[in-house]
């Protein structure tokens, strides 16, 4: 049963850490655009 649930375990992790840094990356551009966005408001 150990071998059985950790085959399974190990193929989940992976995955759902790259989810989890595709929506990091995704909100980090997200905030880097609002952030240019508003320097150039401020700078005109």
């Amino acid at each position: 049963m150990a071998a059985n649930t950790t085959g399974l375990q190990i193929p989940l992790i992976p995955g759902t850490v790259d989810g989890l840094g595709s929506q990091l990356l995704q909100r980090r551009r997200l905030y880097s655009g609002l952030m240019s966005q508003l320097r150039l408001l401020m700078i005109c």
